[in-house]
């Protein structure tokens, strides 16, 4: 939640809003899905629409071979979906969100290049000071 602009209440306000929505059509995001239910309630801008597109979508889905109940279960395939509907959603929008995930990204992607030579740096001087006391 902390990517999206505006005041913590009103930020779960909406994820709230969305909940009630996606449950009055036995729809809930939950347990590991909560993260989904986050993004979604702050790129949709119409509850209604996305429980609408996510029941559509999840019937489709259901019925491809993978997806079915069996497989897949509904839990994972409406995460699945929420995160293709939330995604459609931020490609469509001219708005601060897209740059704003853009560069998180970027950023997260940078620091895991860092943590990554620290740690071959950090090897590296190990094996060099365990070759020298030998």
């Amino acid at each position: 939640l902390s990517l999206f602009d505006g005041f913590s209440q009103e930020k779960c306000n909406k994820v709230i809003l969305l909940d009630k929505t996606l449950r009055k059509h036995s729809l809930p995001l939950k347990g590991y899905s909560l993260p989904i239910l986050g993004v979604a309630a702050l790129t949709i801008n119409d509850y209604e629409e996305f429980a609408q597109n996510l029941i559509s979508t999840d019937k489709f889905l259901k019925k491809q071979s993978g997806f079915g109940t069996f497989t897949l279960g509904s839990t994972v395939r409406h995460m699945i979906i929420a995160s293709l509907l939330s995604l459609e959603s931020i490609e469509n929008s001219d708005s601060l969100i897209k740059e704003k995930l853009i560069e998180t990204t970027n950023n997260i992607s940078l620091n895991i290049v860092i943590i990554m030579q620290i740690a071959a740096a950090s090897a590296a001087a190990a094996a060099a000071a365990s070759a020298a006391s030998n």
